[in-house]
């Protein structure tokens, strides 16, 4: 909410801009609420071991649920926004050739050795452990049941009933937490993770029940699975590296003209539909050749590289800076934003890119910006708003090579 309200208000804008604070910071900021999650769930876990139940011994099938748990916690299906593992069907497996109450407390194991694998720094072992509450619902359920010593399809209502609190549970986490972390859970952020544990969880069922009578095949069943999820996934982060590189400007890390003009079409769509407004901004650096030609191409590369990270540091999570090409960058303002509005967020982004650079070789750089601006929306096209800031754009030039600081 806050941050529809700052693109009405230049200054919240630049504020907003200028407040933000940098990957480690916010990562350290919520480190205690990711303690403490980390912590509840360890206490959870604790009481089920405690309390509940244990219903069966440790299963030979069990270690091969276990293992293939923590194979499929490495990999995880990359979406548009978040992702989604696919570890369901070994769980499935876990809560019947596993003692019961001990479920929690293993599946939170082996996500800390899934990770640990991956080499992922220990420092985020908070969010490891406050990630595995989808773990506590089924268990309950199923104790509360006794319909998990001998596993059989006759038992689908239980089953059925485990699942539902599971997701309902394990949502209603979630959206706390990203609450309780400044970040906000959709709709459709729930529904793919919800739509793949389901689709996993009768393969987890089949190689429970099947595993009373033929383990083996259940076993060889369940690793295939797991085994093809694995190469999914892997296969699918490829490919999306792949299209995020040819989206990107290789020097420095910002969309290029063709993400630029999609986000652009996605944009007036919205404005469309919506009846809202967006801005666009044209940046030009200045006097960029003249670097290049006497400092030479790699110090003319540490100049654009360092334009690019004021620009990135100077706009809103919502909004989308670029490298359209050479010396030529641009800024899509997320609406409602009105002409005066983007004119004086275009002023004071000037403001905020120019000034001295000092490169690696000691040399000190200054850095000035041309700037253009212009309102797209219902009354305007993107070609127009285009043309309306490029116009401007070079008219800035012009007045910046004749009247000179």
């Amino acid at each position: 909410m806050g941050s529809v309200a700052a693109v009405g208000t230049p200054d919240a804008y630049l504020r907003e801009g200028a407040e933000r604070e940098d990957l480690v910071g916010l990562r350290e900021q919520r480190r205690p609420a990711r303690t403490l999650f980390a912590l509840l769930y360890a206490v959870i876990a604790l009481l089920c071991m405690l309390f509940l139940p244990p219903q069966r011994g440790f299963e030979p099938l069990g270690v091969v649920a276990v293992l293939l748990f923590v194979v499929a916690c490495q990999f995880e299906l990359t979406l548009s926004s978040g992702w989604v593992g696919c570890q369901q069907a070994a769980f499935m497996l876990m809560l019947f050739t596993l003692p019961l109450n001990a479920v929690p407390a293993l599946a939170c194991v082996s996500v800390v050795v899934a990770q640990m694998l991956k080499r992922e720094p220990i420092s985020r072992l908070g969010a490891w452990i406050g990630c595995n509450w989808y773990a506590v619902p089924p268990v309950l359920v199923l104790a509360l049941s006794g319909s998990s010593s001998q596993p059989a399809w006759s038992h689908w209502p239980t089953y059925a009933l485990a699942f539902a609190c599971q997701v309902l549970f394990s949502s209603a986490v979630m959206y706390v937490q990203e609450d309780f972390y400044g970040e906000h859970t959709t709709l459709r952020d729930l529904l793919m993770p919800t739509a793949v544990d389901l689709m996993l969880t009768p393969i987890g069922l089949m190689a429970a029940v099947d595993g009373r009578s033929t383990p083996v095949a259940a076993a060889v069943t369940l690793t295939g699975v797991t085994g093809l999820l694995a190469l999914l996934g892997r296969e699918h982060a490829e490919r999306r590296t792949q299209a995020d590189r040819a989206l990107r400007d290789p020097l420095t890390g910002l969309p290029n003209r063709a993400l630029f003009s999609e986000e652009l079409d996605a944009c007036e769509r919205r404005c469309k539909r919506d009846g809202a407004s967006a801005g666009v901004v044209l940046i030009d650096l200045d006097n960029f050749k003249e670097t290049n030609d006497t400092l030479g191409h790699p110090c003319g590369d540490e100049v654009l590289v360092a334009f690019a990270e004021r620009l990135r540091a100077a706009v809103r999570a919502v909004d989308t800076p670029a490298r359209l090409g050479g010396d030529e960058f641009a800024v899509l303002l997320a609406g409602p934003v009105n002409a005066d509005g983007v004119s004086v967020v275009a002023a004071k982004l000037r403001e905020t890119l120019e000034g001295p650079a000092t490169l690696r070789g000691g040399q000190t750089v200054m850095i000035g910006a041309s700037i253009g601006a212009a309102v797209l929306g219902v009354e305007i096209a993107v070609d127009d708003a285009m043309s309306q800031a490029d116009q401007r754009l070079y008219a800035d030039k012009r007045h910046r090579k004749q009247s000179p600081e």
